[in-house]
């Protein structure tokens, strides 16, 4: 588990973490598997609304990058996982994940939460994770785009403390200097 967030969350109630996927879980989801089928190594629930096409794709990456000798830890993809009270095992409900290790010393990011989920600080929060971890791994940058009509995730990326650096009709993309100090 990666830190437990958001931090400003109240004692009782959901509690949210990411937890590294295994090359397994990650080739499974990357070639179709879906949580209402046969399951994929391991012990894991998943919301319905899970796996998005983004999910896909990210998952792809990293199972490539750990087939072909190129992952470098903790560049991976990592689940969103939401636990409630009672319930020690939680639920996926999205994933947040590095598109590969640093090039040059910077690395880029990105994340899906299900819509059954979104609004409630869980995509900031896990974003604010993978920070923390490239921070923790000596990263000087961190990127990342949104579409530039997805006001959540634009507002996800400022929220997290990234800035927005150039923009066209379709995208928005954002940093974050891992040189700059202590973050929100």
């Amino acid at each position: 588990m990666i830190g437990s967030v958001p931090s400003d969350a109240p004692a009782s109630g959901p509690v949210f973490c990411l937890v590294a996927a295994t090359a397994a879980e990650a080739a499974w989801l990357a070639d179709g598997g879906r949580p209402d089928r046969a399951g994929p190594p391991g012990e894991v629930r998943w919301h319905r609304q899970f796996p998005a096409d983004a999910d896909e794709s990210a998952c792809g990456g990293f199972a490539d990058r750990v087939t072909n000798g190129t992952h470098v830890d903790p560049f991976g993809y990592y689940f969103i996982v939401v636990r409630a009270d009672g319930d020690p095992a939680g639920t996926v409900i999205g994933g947040a994940a590095f598109h590969g290790p640093p090039i040059l010393g910077t690395v880029e990011i990105g994340y899906e939460v299900v819509p059954a989920w979104r609004r409630r600080g869980v995509a900031t929060a896990a974003l604010r994770a993978l920070l923390q971890l490239a921070d923790e791994a000596g990263v000087d940058t961190v990127i990342g785009a949104a579409e530039s009509d997805n006001q959540g995730s634009n507002a996800v990326m400022s929220a997290a403390g990234m800035q927005l650096y150039d923009q066209d009709d379709r995208w928005r993309r954002y940093f974050r200097d891992g040189r700059a100090g202590p973050r929100p």
